[in-house]
């Protein structure tokens, strides 16, 4: 944890025109940045430090979201500096400032599933992709590559393995069928949204912003807006597609790769907490890697 206090959030401040710091409070922390609220005279202020990202992944993060701001986008958006630019170069690692968004994590219904259904239609909709590609840190290569590590890796998950094994083989065929692409977050799960009850405001942390098929995110979204005691709501699903094709309506060959997806979002997501295990136990991570594989077994019997 950084020692992050007023005096060091001011002497930030003093490149900016947003006031005097008066309070400075730990947010919920991801695992590549940390985040603060920051309150001034003139509002609130949310103060992001990145511990990992290289400087031109936060670039292109910060190019990505200046596209999306024009499309009036539901994003937290950055500030520019007095000297236009958007980073700080601290002693603590590169600072952004953001917008300080009010609201809540969602409740997961028909109303909250279809606002975030139109909002990724709209990103995924974005043509100007092309000028701005980036490759998913998301890929099957990188499961294969995990599972050349098994052998070899500090703790062993022999069932764990066995499985992982099984579905990146299984899936791969099916991933390796070309899709209409465009900008995919890769990461909306409900607790990167924010509402005011049943209306989005805005959608956060665009770190793993890239550009993919879109039909990842929304196997990804599926995964975080249509599951009830992490099984598939048919209810909720059948909103979700719904609302997004009156947005931006999915080929029928994306409609036929959709289950394949959807178990996709789940494992895309598996393989990456399965990573950090590997070298480092962490209780928090192997119980979601059993809720992953535990939907993951359940999506092979759902009856599309």
């Amino acid at each position: 944890m950084m020692n992050v206090n007023i005096e060091f959030a001011q002497k930030v401040l003093e490149n900016y025109c947003l006031g005097t710091v008066i309070d400075i409070q730990l947010l919920a922390s991801g695992y590549a940045n940390e985040n603060y609220k920051l309150t001034t005279n003139n509002g609130n202020v949310l103060f992001r430090i990145y511990r990992e990202k290289k400087l031109k992944e936060i670039q292109y993060e910060l190019s990505i979201l200046d596209i999306l701001k024009k499309y009036d986008f539901p994003a937290a958006y950055p500030y520019k500096k007095n000297d236009t630019e958007y980073i700080n170069s601290t002693s603590l690692g590169q600072v952004v400032l953001y917008d300080f968004i009010e609201g809540s994590e969602p409740n997961i219904n028909q109303a909250t599933v279809g606002e975030i259904a139109h909002a990724v239609a709209t990103l995924h909709n974005i043509s100007s992709w092309k000028d701005h590609q980036k490759k998913s840190t998301f890929s099957i290569q990188g499961c294969e590559n995990i599972i050349d590590q098994f052998s070899t890796c500090n703790n062993q998950y022999p069932e764990i393995f066995g499985y992982f094994k099984e579905k990146t083989e299984f899936l791969s065929n099916f991933l390796a069928q070309p899709l209409p692409q465009g900008f995919v977050h890769g990461d909306i799960f409900p607790d990167n949204t924010i509402f005011k009850g049943d209306q989005l405001v805005a959608i956060l942390d665009f770190e793993e912003i890239c550009t993919d098929s879109v039909l990842f995110d929304v196997g990804v979204i599926i995964n975080g807006f249509c599951f009830i005691d992490n099984r598939l709501s048919n209810e909720l699903l059948v909103t979700f597609l719904s609302e997004y094709n009156k947005v931006r309506k999915l080929s029928n060959e994306e409609i036929h790769l959709l289950p394949y997806y959807i178990q996709w979002g789940a494992h895309a997501h598996l393989s990456w907490h399965l990573a950090g295990i590997m070298q480092n136990k962490n209780q928090k991570k192997q119980q979601r890697i059993n809720e992953l594989i535990d939907r993951l077994k359940s999506l092979e019997k759902y009856p599309f």
